[in-house]
């Protein structure tokens, strides 16, 4: 038999469903965080599917133009990027798509311009690589047009055009790896077997295409995230060692009692000096045993920024298969080198370039939004009007990374970050090897069967 609550009990429930009710009525307006405090108890915000589209935002549209010119010998002598994104009527937001001119190749003049228009839409906010991921498709596909103009390889093309100092005001690169990018996944993708001209290669029945782009992301030391929480904790436990080395030679039960603190060697969670050694458990366990904490801080350099241009790099090599009948696009291969400073965690590392790339096919082939042009809002309901990659659509992809780069001046720990920099340059290369497989540019992402056709 069912269970069946007192006239009391059921009662008292009612009654707190009732005046729960009246307390939301009173803070529904109000922020969850403010709304939480004034209630005195947790509250949870839920949206469903639907809302995911319509209230937090995503990447604004741009409209991208980009212009280049070069001398015979493939030396850029202008570049030319203006973006216009969209924004809503009551706030302003502003995708920094033309940012990667600024910085990306040595050419003699650099001119860059952002506009926004204000359209009946909800604001759109940052997502993955903001202004980065758009702007490089628009760049990098404007560079692949600029090399079979001049009817040289693309990726020469750009190491003829390496910048060495930042093209925008001449400062000094904290750390740049990228020709060893280039380098390592050109090698690993076999990029020597490329055909200059399109519509060379077939594979069982299908037009083969290859392609690449450069990757870049500007490296900044913010709190909170990878790289500056890194840095605290290596700041932290700098701290900690040095309080347990001084503890440990002024005590006088401790066998390295007397050692100078710089003579002090800390390994294996041990202190050694003079063929000596002082555990921490017996440090701790000496002292009381109660737990010994130090607190680290760190800011960067006030002058950081006027000294170093701080940035991540690396190269994206796509290959694609075309059905020339359908105009279907599938990406076969990706391989991405990246010098993202030091790697603290490889296998986290791994999977973050490879989520990066992963979600750059999403932005080159399958994901779009679809507004109502009355309502001005997305129609989109759920993920099934809403395409992105699924295991079927994702090949074999192979990140690359120097373990061994650091770069001291973007962070204590010699790490970047690189949280955003694997979808850079993503779609620009599999435009290109689209390009390379059918002859046809396509401009405007996604890639569908009918731009590739028409």
């Amino acid at each position: 038999m069912p269970s069946v609550d007192p006239p009391q009990q059921l009662a008292d429930r009612l009654s707190l469903s009732s005046r729960i009710r009246n307390e939301y009525e009173d803070v529904k307006e109000l922020p969850p965080a403010l709304a939480a405090k004034q209630l005195g108890r947790p509250l949870k915000v839920v949206l469903s599917r639907t809302q995911m589209f319509a209230m937090v935002g995503g990447r604004p549209r741009t409209k991208q133009l980009v212009g280049a010119g070069a001398t015979k010998e493939g030396k850029l002598t202008f570049l030319r990027h203006e973006s216009t994104n969209t924004t809503s009527r009551f706030d302003i937001f502003l995708e920094p798509a033309a940012m990667v001119s600024r910085h990306q190749y040595a050419a003699d003049s650099i001119s860059t311009k952002h506009r926004v228009v204000r359209l009946d839409i909800g604001t759109p906010t940052y997502m993955r690589a903001p202004g980065e991921s758009s702007g490089s498709f628009a760049l990098e596909s404007a560079i692949d047009e600029l090399a079979v103009k001049l009817g040289v390889d693309p990726l020469d093309l750009r190491l003829r055009n390496y910048a060495e100092h930042d093209p925008e005001d001449g400062k000094p690169f904290s750390s740049k790896s990228l020709r060893t990018c280039y380098e390592m996944a050109a090698k690993r993708f076999g990029w020597e077997k490329r055909p200059l001209k399109p519509r060379s290669m077939t594979r069982a029945g299908m037009l083969l295409g290859m392609g690449m782009a450069t990757s870049s992301y500007p490296a900044n030391f913010n709190l909170p995230n990878i790289i500056s929480v890194a840095a605290i904790v290596l700041a932290a436990g700098s701290a900690l060692q040095k309080r347990l080395v001084g503890m440990s030679v002024e005590d006088p039960g401790s066998p390295i009692r007397g050692a100078r603190p710089e003579d002090v060697r800390v390994e294996g969670g041990k202190l050694i000096a003079n063929g000596k050694t002082d555990s921490f458990a017996d440090l701790v366990k000496r002292t009381g045993g109660r737990p010994i904490e130090e607190r680290g801080e760190v800011k960067p350099p006030p002058d950081r920024n006027k000294k170093w241009s701080l940035h991540s790099y690396g190269a994206q090599f796509a290959e694609v298969l075309v059905d020339p009948e359908l105009g279907t696009v599938r990406v076969t291969r990706l391989v991405g080198a990246f010098a993202a400073g030091r790697i603290l965690n490889a296998r986290l590392a791994r999977s973050q370039f490879m989520g990066g790339m992963v979600w750059g096919i999403g932005m080159a082939l399958h994901e779009h939004s679809v507004y109502d042009e009355k309502l001005g809002r997305i129609v989109t309901r759920d993920l099934a009007d809403y395409h992105v990659p699924v295991n079927a659509d994702v090949p074999a992809v192979e990140p690359l990374f120097l373990e061994l780069e650091e770069d001291r001046e973007v962070s204590p720990a010699g790490a970047k970050g690189i949280g955003e920099i694997g979808i850079t340059g993503t779609a620009a290369a599999i435009a290109s090897a689209v390009f390379n497989a059918t002859g046809r540019r396509i401009r405007k992402l996604p890639i569908t069967p009918d731009k590739v056709m028409l």
